[in-house]
């Protein structure tokens, strides 16, 4: 798969995900970012050629490996987007004189709810995808996936490290919001770092 086939899929399963919800979850907010994001993926998949595909159906193993690792990214995404949203509504409330009364923003213990929900969905995804990535193809530390494997295991245990500290210690500051951003970082690094050097640099 190209870069613009993951980014498509990626940015159709968060949009249609924050679509589905808005009416329910405070994520309101959160739909512009997201919009913008699938609208550069668009314009990417209109300037980026695609030399590089590979038939997945013919690996219907990889095909599972590949569905819950997108899944995996999209549910912490989502996660990261509910941190910068935690983050935003922390700064209106430390601001003097500021109300968030009729400022439409949801209270800050449910969007700290959710995002934390979310990242024990996309954590327990990530487990599961990367055990499907032992079972389903040859060699998780070859040439080829070696640096995918490293960071996505460094991101899990990030993540890992983040649940257990917010579990047993009730963290609830910027520390969190730092780790959500290495966390994600270190995930796009391990899905789209190579197929970005191999598809548009090289």
């Amino acid at each position: 798969m190209s870069i613009t086939n993951v980014l498509s899929l990626v940015a159709w399963l968060i949009t249609a995900a924050l679509l589905v919800s808005a009416k329910v979850l405070p994520n309101r907010i959160m739909l512009p970012v997201v919009f913008t994001f699938a609208a550069l993926t668009v314009l990417a998949s209109l300037l980026i050629p695609v030399n590089h595909i590979m038939h997945i159906e013919l690996h219907p193993g990889l095909v599972v490996h590949i569905t819950l690792s997108l899944f995996a990214y999209g549910t912490l995404a989502i996660a990261f987007l509910y941190a910068l949203q935690v983050s935003y509504i922390t700064f209106r409330l430390k601001q003097k004189g500021s109300s968030l009364l009729h400022s439409g923003l949801p209270p800050l213990t449910l969007v700290e709810g959710l995002m934390f929900r979310l990242l024990q969905i996309g954590t327990g995804l990530l487990v599961i995808s990367l055990l499907s990535g032992f079972i389903f193809l040859d060699d998780m530390f070859s040439l080829q996936y070696a640096h995918k494997t490293v960071l996505s295991i460094l991101a899990l245990i990030l993540y890992i490290f983040m649940l257990a500290g917010q579990t047993l210690r009730g963290w609830r500051s910027r520390q969190l919001i730092v780790m959500n951003i290495i966390g994600i970082v270190l995930l796009t690094l391990a899905y789209f770092g190579s197929r970005f050097v191999r598809e548009v640099l090289l």
